[in-house]
């Protein structure tokens, strides 16, 4: 699809069942962030700071370079998507990840 404006990629997130990050190496991707704040789960591989991020109420993670793992990870969400609470991913997130938190954090870091 090429490079498209921010709102079309958000509108698109919106719009899907799940979000999928197979990734070999990651640190803190903030594309979860923005598919976790849309209220998708997400099937993501368990590589550097992801476990950290997404919870057995927010998806699925599976080993990296395993696609077997991967697609039966992908048919257990779209088969039991009412399992997982858009508004509750998208609520965890925020209070997670908003501007207000992790500025709020910043500035602690700053004054101490």
């Amino acid at each position: 699809m090429g490079s498209l404006p921010k709102h079309e990629i958000a509108e698109m997130m919106r719009s899907s069942d799940l979000f999928v990050l197979p990734s070999r190496f990651e640190n803190l991707p903030c594309v979860l962030i923005e598919a976790m704040t849309s209220g998708l789960p997400v099937v993501a591989t368990r590589v550097g700071g992801i476990p950290e991020m997404i919870s057995e109420r927010d998806g699925i993670l599976v080993p990296p370079d395993d696609p077997a793992v991967l697609a039966e990870a992908l048919d257990q969400v779209l088969a039991n998507r009412i399992s997982f609470d858009s508004d509750d991913i998208a609520s965890r997130a925020r209070a997670r990840y908003s501007l207000d938190v992790v500025g709020h954090s910043c500035t602690r870091c700053m004054t101490s």
